[in-house]
């Protein structure tokens, strides 16, 4: 059976820093932080974080991806 770090979001994994403007109500808010995506339990699924700054808040993410079916779809 194949497992996501078959598939093409491997790619995503590693660390990786984010910024940019996000445009909203006539405004233009900065987002900068960091993003990081890990294999985990034997390849089969990405554990992505996510620790920005959107404007002046803070914000956290955590989300697991895993395939839906296919190398090409995945649900998350």
């Amino acid at each position: 059976m194949k497992n996501i770090s078959q598939s093409k979001f491997n790619r995503l994994v590693g660390a990786w820093k984010t910024s940019g403007v996000i445009h909203s109500e006539g405004q233009r808010v900065q987002l900068i932080g960091t993003d990081s995506y890990e294999l985990i339990l034997d390849g089969n699924f990405i554990l992505h974080k996510s620790d920005v700054k959107i404007g002046g808040e803070k914000s956290e993410t955590f989300e697991i991806f895993k395939l839906d079916g296919s190398l090409e779809h995945v649900a998350m």
